[in-house]
């Protein structure tokens, strides 16, 4: 085990940044990690083979998920407490950090051990290899008054990666979880929410803009991203939860989409039961996806979702969606996995703005692909699912192509000048 400071004991206290730094900083466009400036810690065992990676090197592999969990390898956190569980009553007073550099890790978290923290925690990831990633607290009663983040800008996490935390208890902020480039086979999303349990009062936000998806995690498949919780469980995000998966920029090329049968969700993770997401009406669940002629075959298969979880306990009251694809190709697009058509009318509002120059291999249901919106009960009450072609951030010559059907809304609008066709059901 390595903690941010060496007197963080189970009980005591600590005050001011708490933070660890391990190896030397890795370029943008590391492909592997070892020789000079590696930085490793065997956990067990005679080190032998820890000591064959730092002199030999290891290269990114994401068919190979078991690299971290197979060398003997210590557990990194940013902040303090104890891993054997006892150590409810450590306090710290301020922000904690991890970096991590050319450097191999098993399990990482940016916040602490166990105990309690007011301020924030960041865990980083610029070339190691690890076997998770989070910027919370690892414990069950772990409590963190402040806001968790996890950046990924290059390496490979091969279990799992989020903003959030694996058991802990209680975030009074927002969980945020950035990625950028790299390998990552590992189940991606706002927090894993180990007992289901946890608590989240602020937001959920995921942001992919590059990085290699296509390997199923080393356990816990079939591959979940979100942007919320992506396990199953009485967990709660009180605020909003947000995927933003934007191809445009200098990585986008590097995005590779999980081969196995993954399906996107903005809300908590798909067919996941249980979860909470919003506190009431006032909460959204936002999905944005962006490409571009450079990313244009990236999303082609993809199947995404507003809300894919399969839970009763969506409390949000707008399902946003916007994809904004212009010269791009994206799968299919749901609003929602389960049925938001009560007797009372629509569960939740949906809104889906489609950009020019986009392309939908597939269909568009702007609400669950079960659901009947010309139903009386779909018509009850006032929330409504309305889908507009045509935002404003594209070139309005571009037409928007539909290759399926566009079903399941209450109203369709399609912007000035815009050309939109649509070749199945309508």
């Amino acid at each position: 085990m390595e903690v941010g400071d060496g007197s963080t004991a189970p009980g005591g206290n600590t005050t001011g940044e708490n933070g660890v730094d391990d190896g030397s900083r890795s370029s943008s466009n590391r492909t592997g990690i070892g020789g000079s400036g590696f930085v490793v810690i065997g956990d067990q065992g005679d080190g032998s083979l820890a000591s064959t990676e730092a002199a030999n090197g290891v290269n990114y592999n994401g068919s190979n998920t078991n690299i971290a969990n197979s060398y003997y390898l210590n557990d990194i956190v940013g902040g303090g407490g104890n891993d054997a569980g006892n150590g409810s009553n450590y306090w710290q007073v301020g922000d904690s950090y991890l970096i991590q550099n050319n450097s191999a890790a098993r399990w990482t978290y940016g916040a602490g051990w166990s105990g309690n923290q007011i301020g924030n925690s960041y865990n980083f990831n610029n070339g190691a290899v690890t076997d998770t990633l989070e910027g919370g607290m690892y414990g069950s009663g772990g409590t963190v008054y402040g806001n968790t983040s996890a950046q990924f800008n290059n390496g490979q996490t091969d279990w799992f990666l989020s903003g959030g935390a694996w058991n802990g208890r209680y975030i009074s902020g927002n969980m945020t979880t950035v990625v950028n480039n790299g390998v990552i086979p590992a189940n991606t999303g706002g927090n894993y929410a180990l007992a289901g349990n946890n608590v989240t009062v602020g937001n959920s936000s995921v942001y992919i803009y590059g990085g290699d998806f296509s390997n199923a995690p080393r356990q816990d498949g079939p591959k979940t991203v979100c942007g919320g919780n992506f396990n199953s469980g009485n967990s709660v995000v009180y605020g909003n939860s947000s995927l933003t998966l934007d191809l445009t920029g200098p990585n986008g090329n590097t995005f590779q989409f999980p081969s196995q049968n993954t399906y996107l969700s903005a809300g908590p993770g798909y067919n996941k039961t249980g979860v909470q997401s919003g506190t009431d009406a006032t909460n959204t669940i936002n999905l944005t996806i962006k490409a571009n002629a450079n990313t244009a075959t990236k999303l082609s298969s993809a199947t995404i979702y507003g809300d894919g979880s399969n839970s009763t306990n969506i409390k949000a009251g707008t399902i946003n969606m916007l994809i904004d694809a212009d010269s791009a190709t994206v799968g299919n697009v749901y609003a929602s996995n389960r049925s938001i058509v009560l007797s009372s009318g629509l569960a939740r509002n949906v809104t889906t703005k489609i950009g020019e120059g986009t392309t939908i291999a597939g269909s568009i249901y702007n609400s669950a692909s079960s659901d009947n919106l010309t139903s009386v009960y779909a018509n009850a009450g006032s929330n409504v699912s309305t889908i507009q072609f045509g935002d404003g951030s594209g070139n309005v010559a571009n037409p928007i192509m539909i290759t399926g059907k566009v079903v399941n809304f209450s109203s369709a609008s399609v912007m000035p000048g815009v050309n939109t066709t649509v070749s199945g059901d309508y």
